[in-house]
């Protein structure tokens, strides 16, 4: 169970290939090592996290775009007290693949 400050919540969207939005709240979380099998983007909404991934550190602050791409091991914790929020767009390879495809019609 999470404390009471922290909160994940995920929403799966059924359009086609499903994929999954998770806007979350940590304060102590801190994220071992781990990768997912989707290309994760987001947006930090409050705080601030650090990374690690790509063989270097990187720090992510209010308003920032996150992207990880399926497959890449990273790390994520609370750069201060205050912890972070994002926001994450989970999108299998097949909907990304769609999303730039130049067959897709406007």
């Amino acid at each position: 169970m999470l404390p009471r400050e922290e909160v994940a919540h995920v929403t799966v969207v059924h359009s086609g290939t499903s994929f999954e939005i998770l806007r979350g709240k940590y304060v102590r979380q801190r994220f071992a090592p781990h990768l997912h099998d989707t290309y994760a983007i987001g947006v930090m909404e409050s705080g601030a996290a650090r990374c690690v991934a790509r063989g270097s550190e990187s720090t992510h602050m209010q308003g920032d775009l996150i992207t990880i791409e399926p497959g890449e091991v990273h790390t994520g914790e609370p750069l201060t007290s205050e912890g972070w929020s994002y926001r994450m767009f989970y999108l299998p390879r097949d909907v990304m693949r769609r999303a730039t495809s130049s067959d897709t019609e406007p």
